[in-house]
């Protein structure tokens, strides 16, 4: 009898053990998240910037406090997560202060407390290109985080961010946090998310709250009812900064200092044109003037201007006219002191409408330049 008791208690013992281990060695998933929600990312790597250019200020706060602010309150939505993590910053050098390990919120806030000053000037693409190093052993779906105003990237960082998504390939999500409004900082930070499978870019200044990183969080982490969860679900987000909120806006990548209409457009998103004629008209003149301004302050901005007509006439003589008027657009802009080098253009006759070629306002609608910026 008493060694029946003994293999009972034996029994209970271990499974005592064995449900204590499963416990503490999984954390509940965060009751928030819906229950269909799946985790995606397994690995995170974080890369703040506190060079020099933190230390100025952006909307009356210091960039380095808001980058601060917005990891903390990133580090308090990670601590739900099962999770492994890594941080590494750029200051005078580049250095892994948290290597790749299953995230303890502890040790990731004593690290961001820890850069209290910004210095230095190392650019961006040494942190990615060490950054691939970093991820070496990563498994799984692999997010990168970077949290920078943008002025130490350049197109190194650009080729280094298209590097490591070649290695990585559909492994790699890659997302930046702009902290500040500079021209050029912005359109390198838009940029360095196209170069992976997936990723976008947020400004800092739209995580500005716990509901905000939520929704962030969520949107990188998590698949199921969270699936293609981006920035316009934040609520009043404006991820190109032209004053629409991104579930108003219908051309979400206008450029820095672009006049734009109600749908947030570049006003000269569309240039029409009178039949059978290649003349830009003194109304868009004016709005290119403006737009030279654009291309002056944002040099690395590249822009193709797409030609169209209506059906009026054979194919042969709208291809040509399409390519006029694209080129005379083009035309205004160079006249204006924009590089020859931002611009390009292309004619297509009268293979794409974009109304149907049935009554003379719409064949009027159609002939049209349009602006895809690149």
């Amino acid at each position: 009898m008493m060694k029946k008791w003994g293999k009972l208690t034996v029994i209970f013992v271990m499974c005592t053990l064995i449900s204590a281990c499963s416990f503490f060695g999984k954390k509940k998933i965060d009751p928030g998240i819906k229950s269909d929600a799946v985790q995606r990312i397994d690995t995170l790597l974080v890369i703040f910037d506190a060079t020099s250019t933190l230390n100025d200020e952006a909307f009356g706060q210091k960039k380095l406090d808001v980058s601060k602010n917005v990891l903390t309150m990133l580090n308090h939505e990670l601590k739900k997560l099962e999770l492994t993590s890594g941080l590494r910053t750029i200051a005078k050098t580049t250095q892994l202060v948290l290597p790749l390990s299953r995230h303890d919120a502890h040790e990731f806030q004593k690290a961001i407390n820890d850069v209290t000053t910004a210095k230095g000037d190392i650019p961006m693409n040494t942190a990615i290109n060490v950054g691939k190093y970093d991820l070496e052993k990563a498994s799984g779906k692999v997010a990168m985080i970077i949290i920078s105003d943008g002025m130490t990237c350049n197109n190194y960082a650009l080729n280094s961010a298209e590097i490591l998504a070649s290695e990585l390939k559909d492994r790699l999500c890659l997302y930046t946090i702009r902290a500040g409004n500079h021209p050029k900082g912005t359109t390198y930070m838009n940029q360095l998310p196209e170069k992976a499978s997936c990723g976008f870019a947020v400004a800092a200044s739209k995580l500005n709250s716990k509901e905000a990183i939520k929704v962030f969080v969520d949107s990188i982490f998590f698949t199921g009812t969270h699936d293609g969860l981006l920035e316009t679900d934040i609520q009043g987000a404006d991820a190109d900064g032209d004053g629409v909120t991104n579930d108003q806006d219908q051309c979400n990548r206008t450029p820095d200092g672009a006049i734009v209409d109600s749908d947030g457009c570049w006003n000269i998103h569309e240039i029409f044109f009178d039949w059978n004629k290649a003349d830009v008209k003194p109304l868009y003149k004016q709005k290119l003037l403006n737009a030279a301004k654009v291309f002056k302050a944002n040099p690395y901005l590249r822009v193709e201007f797409h030609g169209h007509t209506d059906n009026t006439g054979n194919g042969d003589y709208n291809q040509v006219l399409s390519e006029k008027r694209a080129k005379n657009v083009k035309k205004v802009l160079i006249l204006n002191g924009v590089s020859e080098i931002q611009l390009s253009t292309k004619g297509f006759g009268f293979s794409k409408p974009s109304a149907p070629n049935d009554t003379e306002d719409n064949r009027a609608m159609n002939r049209r330049v349009e602006t895809v910026i690149q």
